[in-house]
């Protein structure tokens, strides 16, 4: 079913609901960010939808408030399906089922928006949506802390991580310390010695990074800094080469070497 008859099938199960969303206030970036969608039926007879766990009925929106871009994700998921010894990956659809909302009774899903979103600190409104039904707003604000960044840098190292997710990790480190532009991630389609010496090459960077980490902790102004990281006007862009070691443009410095 595609196209006007699937958008009317969607239009047919929402119409008779109620959706409301709870998020946290404040989420650390990294951290993660529970969701849960909630699904009423108010009418005085049942109603047959498919299930949101499993299906793309329902959406969650958190729209960026300094950019207006709407992250936006399916309560089901897409699920990948490797190709034994082809290195080929197929992308599954989940495969919906039905379940019935009693009259006067609903249903909640909950999912870590954390892992299906590349998010960045700042504020959001977010809400959810089933066809046209729209829930309240709530306002979210992400910080970049200093456990994100820890969650971050373990992202970044793990090679057993998604090319996408490490990506994302390694530019978001990037914002505060400059160096990490010289992370270059291996294709995934590289050969296998193209992606060891890639990753060995990468090493060096995460070694001099967590060097400089450790002796920024200790720094009493460090949780402001990191505040000043995460305004959108401070957008990390590529410092001259002999600058880069220690610097970045949002006022994370080695500050050990530079009071030396």
């Amino acid at each position: 079913m595609t196209g006007p008859a699937l958008r009317q099938k969607m239009l047919d199960m929402c119409s008779r609901l109620q959706i409301s969303l709870e998020v946290p206030v404040v989420s650390e970036l990294g951290a993660p960010l529970e969701v849960t969608v909630a699904l009423r039926n108010s009418s005085a007879s049942p109603v047959l939808i498919d299930d949101p766990s499993h299906s793309f009925v329902v959406a969650v929106h958190l729209v960026d408030q300094a950019t207006l871009e709407d992250y936006t994700f399916k309560l089901g998921s897409l699920s990948a399906m490797q190709f034994h010894g082809s290195g080929q990956v197929a992308l599954k659809e989940p495969v919906p089922h039905k379940v019935a909302i009693a009259a006067e009774s609903g249903i909640r899903v909950t999912v870590d928006a954390t892992q299906r979103l590349f998010l960045k600190p700042g504020h959001y409104q977010a809400y959810a949506s089933c066809s046209h039904i729209e829930s309240h707003r709530v306002h979210l604000q992400v910080l970049l802390t200093r456990r994100s960044v820890n969650v971050l840098l373990v992202i970044a190292q793990n090679v057993n991580s998604s090319y996408s997710r490490r990506e994302w990790a390694i530019d978001r480190l990037a914002q505060i310390y400059s160096s990490f532009v010289e992370a270059s991630l291996p294709a995934p389609e590289a050969a296998a010695d193209v992606q060891h010496q890639q990753e060995e090459a990468n090493k060096a960077v995460f070694a001099e990074f967590t060097k400089w980490w450790s002796g920024q902790l200790a720094m009493p102004d460090l949780d402001e800094r990191l505040r000043i990281c995460a305004k959108p006007d401070n957008a990390f862009y590529p410092l001259p080469a002999e600058s880069r070691v220690s610097a970045a443009p949002c006022g994370i410095a080695n500050r050990n070497e530079n009071e030396a």
